[in-house]
């Protein structure tokens, strides 16, 4: 999945401090490594929300990688003969010497096989792209934390996060509210140990080199194709291959049919990836004390802090 381009706002003027047991710090920066942020912005989000998500694979079955990787494994055999095919025409003229109606037949083979191959695929691709998400405990949370020990911790390290006057200003306001100060409220946030686990095919690095081997290979093929053509038209006096060779002609229409179900298949992925992007990724899940503050005191800087896009 592509990650988006946070949209700038105010400049982070200020900078708090806050004083920190060695847990709890160590914590933070286990929590910095494991979301693949910085540490002051982890605390910004869940000062924010408790719906921290993480992105992760999900595998796939196997027939379904099976048939595909044999898609594409036959697609780059067809796009290698046919760039084969190409460069031999450009040492002759005599194109009718190096076209053959065998090997125009042996393409068209190939390529129905692919969308046989493709078209006969049992897996559902509802149940196969779905994408699932679960409310689940950061793996190291009890590594640092026990709740049994009930002996107060002593606090040498210092934690600094630079922030906007706005989103220090609905601290302020939520600190007050509860009356609590901005330091306890954004410890008590930190001590949250719940994050979102999405699982998608999207991080699916198999299946990425896959998609992207078959996609590669589809534009080899075109390119090919039209580059016959072409070369075929300057030979014969502006007559493409189409209109010479009925077999030729063929191999055209079933690499477009081909082509077509490869962009019907990206396009159903890409939708798959938009409804997760906003249901999840772009609309920030804020809680309940944010929203029912910023509504009284700030409701313009709400809408900016619900968007994840928005550098906050």
């Amino acid at each position: 999945m592509k990650n988006y381009n946070l949209k700038r706002t105010e400049k982070k003027d200020v900078r708090i401090s806050i004083r920190v047991s060695d847990n709890l710090f160590d914590y933070l920066n286990s929590c910095s490594d494991f979301f693949g942020v910085s540490k002051s912005n982890f605390i910004r989000e869940r000062c924010l929300s408790d719906s921290f998500y993480v992105v992760c694979s999900r595998e796939l079955p196997v027939d379904f990688m099976n048939t595909f990787t044999q898609i594409a494994d036959m697609e780059n055999t067809i796009a290698f003969e046919l760039n084969s095919l190409y460069k031999k025409s450009l040492d002759t003229n005599r194109l009718d010497l190096i076209f053959h109606d065998d090997f125009f037949l042996e393409q068209i083979d190939r390529i129905e096989s692919c969308i046989n191959l493709w078209v006969n695929e049992p897996s559902n691709l509802e149940d196969v792209f779905s994408y699932s998400s679960q409310n689940t405990v950061i793996p190291f949370y009890n590594d640092y934390f026990d709740e049994y020990d009930l002996n107060p911790k002593v606090k040498n390290k210092f934690v600094f996060i630079k922030m906007s006057h706005s989103f220090y200003k609905m601290l302020y306001d939520i600190s007050k509210s509860l009356s609590i100060s901005v330091t306890q409220y954004i410890i008590n946030c930190c001590m949250n140990p719940m994050y979102t686990e999405i699982c998608c095919v999207s991080e699916n690095n198999d299946f990425l080199r896959l998609t992207h081997k078959i996609g590669s290979n589809m534009r080899q093929i075109r390119s090919a194709i039209n580059k016959i053509n072409k070369r075929n038209k300057e030979c014969s006096g502006g007559y493409t291959l189409n209109e010479m060779n009925e077999h030729f002609d063929r191999l055209d229409e079933v690499s477009d049919d081909l082509f077509a179900l490869w962009k019907d298949f990206r396009n159903f992925i890409g939708a798959k990836d938009k409804s997760l992007y906003f249901q999840y990724i772009k609309k920030r899940h804020l809680l309940e004390c944010v929203k029912t503050t910023l509504k009284e005191t700030d409701p313009d800087f709400l809408k900016t802090v619900g968007n994840r896009e928005i550098h906050i």
